[in-house]
């Protein structure tokens, strides 16, 4: 047995262990799960939920107009959080991480509504986020300040109509 026959079999043991405890930890086999998440200092062990414990029931819509000089506010335009999946968006999809950090920007503001006093609210990481991001879409219109609204929807339950959450003030553009 030459040293290549050896470092094969300790690279082959070393991730059959780790595809072994990896198992171990997902399933709680023997209870094991706590010792081997006490050794794992550099998280190597996945956590895999394929399943929310509280699943989404509604969607979210982003929506933002532009008051003009003459004070005339005009009308409301969605910008999508979502965007439709394709079979070429499970292997190359470089907006995901935008639309990731949007959507959960608006449920963070959603959540943080009914907690934060308004004075809190307004100067809140993503109300600010969500204030700069509309600020910053591009615009065909000579808008001088910027209003967003979150709106809530239910999908195709065709008995709740779409709700709204939050109405943000008039800010400079």
């Amino acid at each position: 047995m030459n040293l290549s026959d050896i470092f094969t079999y300790v690279i082959v043991g070393c991730l059959g262990f780790w595809l072994l405890a990896s198992i171990i930890c997902q399933f709680n086999f023997l209870r094991l799960e706590n010792f081997f998440r006490r050794m794992d200092f550099f998280s190597l062990l996945p956590r895999w939920s394929f399943f929310a414990p509280n699943p989404g029931v509604t969607d979210y819509h982003l929506l933002y107009r532009d008051k003009d000089q003459e004070d005339e506010c005009g009308r409301w335009i969605e910008y999508p959080i979502a965007s439709n999946r394709t079979l070429l968006g499970a292997v190359w999809n470089p907006k995901k991480r935008n639309k990731k950090a949007l959507s959960d920007a608006v449920q963070t503001l959603v959540r943080s509504s009914s907690m934060l006093k308004a004075s809190e609210f307004k100067t809140s990481m993503c109300y600010i986020a969500l204030v700069n991001f509309i600020a910053s879409l591009p615009r065909d219109t000579s808008g001088r300040v910027t209003q967003f609204m979150i709106m809530e929807s239910y999908g195709h339950l065709p008995d709740k109509g779409p709700k709204m959450l939050f109405r943000s003030e008039f800010h400079k553009i």
